[in-house]
């Protein structure tokens, strides 16, 4: 499964993401972006997802801020973003 899309209408996925979901043993859901390690949890699936997204976004935007004082994890995770996600132009 894929994410190829996010919940801010500022951004664009330019090449999906890998996705996987599962049902954790409280019976919850994680959705997971596997090439950021960035999970979203919810009580469904769907919810899971949309926490994914928005995640997913924040991260985006954060890493954006301020990328030359970004440790080596979150440098990596935002070199993927870079190559994934992109603005939607004004």
């Amino acid at each position: 499964m894929t994410l190829g899309v996010l919940r801010d209408p500022r951004l664009r996925v330019i090449e999906a993401m890998t996705l996987l979901t599962s049902e954790t043993p409280d019976g919850r859901y994680l959705a997971e972006a596997t090439e950021l390690g960035e999970v979203g949890l919810g009580s469904t699936p769907a919810r899971a997802l949309y926490d994914l997204q928005r995640t997913i976004a924040e991260l985006y935007w954060a890493c954006l801020a301020d990328p030359h004082r970004l440790g080596p994890g979150m440098a990596a995770i935002w070199a993927v973003l870079q190559r994934k996600v992109q603005e939607v132009p004004r």
